[in-house]
């Protein structure tokens, strides 16, 4: 992990411009690679975490919310991809309940063309 940020060492961050941009990019890749292990025992962690929560939405939301950062690293996103899911579907599930109860008329119906979703947007 100390050798992450080896790859920019020769290179002067003032001195940003298009003529050095693959340099820059080669610079990110290599860094990118040096942390992905790091990355993955991250990953493992927080899904050992995160599926202790899975019966508390409000929780489970909360982890992702303190970890946010983390989650949006392009590898911590396709590793916790299954734990992202499970925490939409429960809180679609959710929202779901809360339609029916509040317009019953919808329930077995497409509710879609029911809302007007463009107004809240």
């Amino acid at each position: 992990m100390h050798d992450a940020f080896v790859a920019f060492a020769n290179l002067n961050p003032v001195q940003y411009n298009p003529y050095t941009q693959p340099l820059w990019a080669a610079a990110v890749a290599q860094f990118d690679r040096a942390v992905a292990p790091a990355e993955q025992r991250i990953a493992g962690k927080l899904r050992a975490q995160m599926r202790g929560l899975e019966s508390n939405s409000q929780q489970l939301l909360r982890e992702f919310e303190q970890h946010r950062e983390l989650i949006r690293r392009p590898h911590l996103a396709t590793e916790l991809m299954t734990e992202r899911c499970a925490l939409c579907l429960i809180w679609l599930t959710f929202l779901h309940l809360i339609l029916f109860k509040f317009f019953p008329e919808i329930r077995g119906k497409n509710y879609d063309s029911k809302i007007n979703v463009s107004y809240y947007r």
